[in-house]
């Protein structure tokens, strides 16, 4: 008689119904009650099945990244200058650098005519930005819907757009994660940040 194997005992797992088997012979049935005894269970522990509990859970822990907390989040304002002067009208996002979470962190916020901006995490849209060191992107705001056309009144409108945003342009370093040399280290002592931008005149 074949027996299932080890690991589908182990899950204790039942299989079809087994076609009928004739009676074992005398002291069979008592040697494979030693058998299972003995063996050690590949689950862990002494017998069959023990161990799997913990085996799942700690699977299920490293799946959904259980125990992983997010810093907490702190009240972030501050002013964007490009060479001394406030820069209106800007995009700002500070990009946290923790190697166990993503986008979802990030923070964001368009400067006033002033230069000056507060964040909003994309964390359940809390306001500020989670207490870590950041790297700091500065770019034009995003397009409004009704220039994105592709048509030629949509580009000239967006070009006319563009030429009305004040202390322009922007250097392209500052729009890149891995080259702008903005960094931030934002901690819940402070709330309040200047960045200072530079252009070649």
């Amino acid at each position: 008689m074949r027996y299932p194997p080890r690991w589908w005992l182990c899950l204790g797992a039942k299989g079809p119904n087994p076609s009928p088997q004739p009676p074992p012979r005398s002291g069979e049935g008592e040697k494979k009650k030693r058998h299972f005894a003995c063996s050690p269970s590949p689950c862990g522990g002494g017998g069959w099945g023990e161990g799997f509990g913990p085996l799942v859970l700690g699977l299920a822990l490293a799946l959904c990244g259980c125990g992983k907390t997010p810093p907490p989040v702190t009240e972030v304002e501050g002013v964007v200058l490009l060479n001394g002067q406030p820069l209106p009208n800007a995009y700002v996002e500070f990009v946290p650098q923790l190697s166990d979470f993503g986008a979802e962190l990030n923070s964001t916020g368009t400067t006033d005519e002033k230069g000056q901006f507060r964040l909003i995490c994309n964390e359940k849209k809390q306001p500020g930005a989670v207490v870590a060191k950041h790297r700091v992107l500065v770019t034009n705001p995003p397009m409004p819907r009704e220039l994105r056309g592709q048509d030629g009144r949509s580009q000239v409108a967006a070009s006319e757009f563009l030429a009305k945003l004040e202390n322009r342009p922007i250097p392209e370093v500052y729009g890149a994660v891995g080259r702008t040399p903005l960094e931030v280290d934002v901690t819940a002592g402070q709330k309040s940040y200047t960045l200072n931008l530079t252009r070649k005149r």
